[in-house]
């Protein structure tokens, strides 16, 4: 794959312009991250991926299974900032990214805008510390066009989810859909996210199942419900 994308200019010219790639499941490791990285910046300016997914694969270890997050951050920012004219759609569950890779995509991201449609960071343990620092990137304007955000099983508290309710009611976000099932918000999130589906002109499905809400965080949501085409996901854990 590293090398078709190396050869993009040719392809692109016999309208074989590579668009959409699933690489998911598939034991890549930082060195593989590596080399996609290294062959999307050589060819910047003939590279046509719109889909990259890369879901369930070692992206945080290298080639000998120990950690290595700094190539790892390195290797996502080259990628994200070479495929930002591009690249709609970005699928990197279950990678083991953490708050360091969510950090860095999110430092590349408000530099140099891109124009992502949907992103899925489920189950990598971002955290609240990961969950401001995506806030703060929609603050900022870094996704401006992001409308689907997945952030599923991620280890996301009460904490985390006002600070993305606060990216959510932010001029600058264009979020419809947010995904925050399996994870561990209680009531004062829920509340939180309740006043984000009130005050955003956008936001219209919010997926809240396998939390540890309760009666009050499921009151404050229910008040939103009247909300025209609003769609409200509250299941319970287990």
């Amino acid at each position: 794959v590293a090398s078709y994308i190396s050869a993009e200019g040719k392809h692109a010219g016999n309208g074989q312009a590579l668009r959409h790639v699933n690489l998911s499941a598939n034991s890549i490791g930082s060195s593989g991250l590596a080399a996609l990285a290294a062959a999307a910046t050589a060819t910047s300016s003939g590279c046509h991926l719109e889909t990259c997914i890369l879901s369930t694969n070692p992206l945080a270890e290298d080639d000998g299974n120990r950690s290595a997050p700094n190539g790892t951050t390195k290797s996502l920012t080259s990628l994200v900032q070479a495929l930002h004219a591009t690249l709609r759609t970005l699928e990197i569950a279950g990678c083991g990214l953490g708050r360091q890779g969510t950090g860095a995509l999110a430092a590349a991201w408000a530099k140099q805008p891109v124009g992502l449609t949907s992103l899925d960071l489920s189950k990598n343990g971002i955290g609240n510390g990961g969950a401001t620092t995506l806030a703060n990137l929609l603050v900022g304007g870094g996704c401006p066009h992001l409308v689907t955000l997945s952030l599923a099983s991620n280890e996301i508290g009460d904490a985390g989810a006002a600070q993305l309710a606060r990216g959510a009611r932010a001029e600058a976000c264009q979020l419809r859909e947010l995904d925050l099932g399996d994870n561990r918000i209680g009531d004062d999130g829920a509340i939180a996210l309740s006043l984000a589906l009130d005050a955003s002109a956008g936001l219209v499905q919010l997926h809240h199942s396998s939390n540890a809400i309760g009666a009050a965080g499921a009151e404050a949501i229910a008040r939103r419900i009247p909300k025209p085409h609003l769609l409200v996901e509250l299941r319970p854990a287990g």
